[in-house]
């Protein structure tokens, strides 16, 4: 059976209390379209999730409603005091993931978490019978 989306409004409500069934399902299914472009496994018939892996799901997608839904229309505000001033630029960035919530979608899916990688573009040196900095024995 395929992954649905688990997210719905009253998941919202505990944490954001003034946000609106409309916007929230907007948004919920803007971050569920996210997720599924992001991890392309979660469309896949075969996969099924358990309880403890489909709650993991909502948590990382309630993460990215709430902290679209927090940041607000990316506004620039501007404040000052004397001879301090600041300027805070509220992310604009709506439905995104962060990395390790990326890394949960992916471990969901079954992937295994990226890493780093090497090409090597040189050859491998030969083999060192001895440590280059000892002399042999017998010197």
């Amino acid at each position: 059976m395929a992954v649905t989306n688990p997210l719905t409004h009253s998941d919202l409500l505990p944490f954001q209390p003034n946000i609106t069934e409309t916007m929230s399902g907007a948004m919920i299914s803007s971050v569920w379209s996210r997720a599924r472009k992001a991890v392309p496994q979660l469309t896949d018939p075969e996969l099924s999730l358990g309880a403890d892996d489909t709650e993991l799901l909502r948590t990382v997608l309630r993460s990215a409603v709430l902290r679209w839904f927090d940041g607000g229309s990316g506004a620039v505000y501007q404040r000052g005091a004397g001879d301090f001033s600041e300027t805070l630029r509220a992310s604009g960035m709506g439905g995104t993931f962060t990395r390790e919530e990326l890394s949960e979608l992916r471990s969901l899916a079954g992937l295994e978490p990226g890493g780093a990688s090497t090409i090597l573009t040189y050859p491998l040196p030969e083999a060192l019978t001895s440590h280059p900095f000892v002399a042999p024995e017998g010197i």
